[in-house]
Parts: structure tokens; C-alpha cells; sequence
């Protein structure tokens, strides 16, 4: 996989963020984003993701859009780390995310296992890199409270 590097190289906190063709158009936004929500040294690795639906799906489904199919290769490529969809599309593949995610959430409560959910505004397609923006902010401010 190739990577693409932004920020403070020398930072010692790194958020690393799976990235197709369509997010690289927007990720320098992203980083002066982050920049502007907090004063925290990041170095941001961009790591491409060439089969998007294959390797980033926890589940294995029909196509959603175009004729890509989706694997289940989520785990072995991000070692766990789940992808949030959109749940109010039309689509009811995508419409099912929602509950999948709450229900994920749900059993890691009742194990004592710290996380938290967040739902924000807009679609999966929308301003993602404003979102991913906020969502790193949060991550580094928190990292100050610690």
C-alpha cells in the first residue's frame, strides 16, 4: 500500500486514515482542518486503499453502487478497526449499517469495554474530510486531557 504523509513527521502523535483516489483530492483540507480545531502536533499518514470494498468491508454483500462487490477483508486489513456507513440511504444494504454499528456498540458496553458513538450530520459521501477533520480534532484534544 502507498502512503502519503502531512503534518509534523516528528510529532509523536500519528493518525493513520485508509484513503481511496476520492479522498486524496480533499485530505490537504482535512489537515488544515485538524490544524485550525486544535494545537496539537499530528503527522497524518494517508494510506491507499486500492480494492476499497473488498478490504474495508467487515462483511461480505452485494453491490451497493457500480458492480463491485463488498469482501470481508475489514479485519485482516485494518486489524479490527470497523468502517461507519451511512444508515438512512435508500439502498437497504446500507440501510442496515445503522443497527449493525448500534448493536456492535451495545455488546461492547455490556462488556465493560470504554467507547463511545457518535453520530454525525450529513451522509457518508458528504464532506468526508471535514468529518474525518473533526473527528481527529477530537481524538487530539482528548489526547491533551491525558
Amino acid at each position: 500500500m502507498r502512503t502519503y504523509e502531512y503534518g509534523n513527521i516528528q510529532a509523536d502523535i500519528v493518525l493513520v486514515q485508509p484513503v481511496g483516489d476520492h479522498d486524496l483530492a480533499g485530505i490537504e483540507a482535512e489537515v488544515a482542518e485538524i490544524q485550525r480545531l486544535t494545537n496539537k502536533g499530528f503527522r497524518l499518514l494517508a494510506v491507499k486503499v486500492e480494492d476499497w470494498n473488498r478490504n474495508l468491508s467487515p462483511w461480505q454483500d452485494p453491490a451497493v453502487f457500480g458492480n463491485d462487490d463488498f469482501g470481508d477483508g475489514a479485519k485482516k486489513t485494518l486489524a479490527g478497526i470497523l468502517n461507519l456507513c451511512q444508515e438512512k440511504a435508500r439502498n437497504p444494504v446500507m440501510g442496515k449499517v445503522g443497527d449493525c454499528i448500534r448493536d456492535a456498540y451495545g455488546w461492547l458496553n455490556e462488556r465493560g469495554i470504554s467507547c463511545i458513538l457518535e453520530w454525525n450530520k450529513g451522509g457518508h459521501f458528504k464532506e468526508p474530510e471535514l468529518r474525518m477533520a473533526r473527528a481527529f480534532a477530537w481524538l487530539l484534544r482528548g489526547h491533551q486531557e491525558n
